[in-house]
């Protein structure tokens, strides 16, 4: 009687695990999309919205500082499957095969519209590697109590105290002499492609004069505002959002003149093990761009005009730009010894 027993316990038992390993499999085979992405760049909502239509999980890992996307992509590439930041930075990853191009007839592109912000780089003909989303423009933020100038906003803000006293050495600019001297040619006027030895001491003495200005570090701006060091800087408005959950009481805008702006794409990364599922997270978001842009603070790609301005005067940025030997002579002899006054 007892053998019979364990005999049916043992096949009852025999019969319950393979049961309870198919139990456990329901539970963890529900796929995990793994994204990383500038902070308070996707909608929790929109993210909701797909995991509800594909059944998955979508893992959201934010980072506030730009330099730290290519890092944590490359040291450990199999575990994301999908990346989001600026085209600059996108462009090096698929430089150094870190992205690869969307599955064949799928993340279709719409050709770039005249006098909007949309357009391919070169790295990303036909739209083929990244999917461009909202525009970053390139702008000032400031204390909104220190401001005293009555006319629009414009890059002399930065090198004529006058205009705004409380300003005087509480500017902070890019810690980077070449991001400074670019602004300086945009504040001149002046193409990158036009610039020639007038042109470029211009573009200097207009930089040493900010400089003057610019005591506070641009490299930790809501510390240097909660501080009272600065009170104004050149920022990306994607910098101004993310300031603002700490820094009450500031305003920003793209100088009416003409500016640098940034696009925010989303790629596949290239060892993605969810390829399917990433390319349809993808191609969701891209049908949700005015949506994103509006929930990120950000400028939408069909933008014709800002606070009353043509985006004509607005310029892409690119990351490196090579200035003729001369230009780059005078630059470091201007800016030496250090980086910051």
């Amino acid at each position: 009687m007892r053998r019979s027993l364990l005999k049916a316990g043992l096949m009852i038992l025999s019969l319950s695990l393979p049961m309870s390993r198919v139990a456990m499999a329901a539970n963890i085979t529900k796929p995990v999309l793994t994204v990383l992405a500038p902070t308070g760049m996707l909608d929790h909502a929109a993210v909701a919205e797909f995991e509800k239509i594909k059944n998955c999980y979508v893992k959201v890992e934010f980072f506030s500082n730009r330099s730290e996307v290519e890092l944590k992509v490359k040291t450990n590439p199999r575990y994301w499957d999908v990346v989001i930041a600026d085209e600059a930075r996108l462009s090096r990853l698929v430089l150094g095969k870190s992205i690869r191009p969307f599955p064949e007839g799928r993340v279709k592109s719409e050709q770039p519209r005249k006098g909007t912000l949309e357009g391919f780089t070169k790295v990303n003909e036909g739209g083929r590697m990244f999917v461009a989303l909202m525009a970053d423009p390139l702008g000032i933020v400031w204390r909104s109590q220190t401001r005293a100038a009555k006319t629009a906003p414009d890059w002399n803000w930065l090198v004529n105290a006058d205009l705004n006293p409380l300003w005087r050495s509480r500017i902070a600019l890019p810690p980077d002499p070449r991001f400074q001297f670019l602004i300086a040619l945009k504040a001149k006027k002046v193409a990158v492609g036009d610039l020639d030895v007038s042109t470029g001491k211009a573009g200097i003495a207009w930089l040493l004069e900010a400089r003057k200005q610019a005591k506070a570090d641009g490299s930790r701006l809501e510390w240097e505002f909660l501080s009272g060091r600065g009170v104004a800087a050149v920022a990306w408005m994607s910098d101004y959002m993310r300031m603002r959950r700490l820094v009450s009481g500031i305003e920003f805008a793209p100088p009416a003149s003409g500016t640098f702006f940034e696009r925010q794409g989303v790629a596949l990364v290239a060892d993605s093990l969810h390829e399917e599922l990433s390319t349809d997270f993808i191609e969701f978001l891209a049908q949700r761009k005015e949506a994103l842009a509006q929930f990120a603070g950000l400028i939408p790609l069909s933008t014709r005009t800002v606070l009353g301005s043509s985006v004509d005067g607005w310029t892409l940025f690119e990351d490196y730009v090579a200035f003729p030997s001369i230009i780059e002579a005078e630059l470091t002899k201007a800016v030496a010894p250090s980086v910051r006054n």
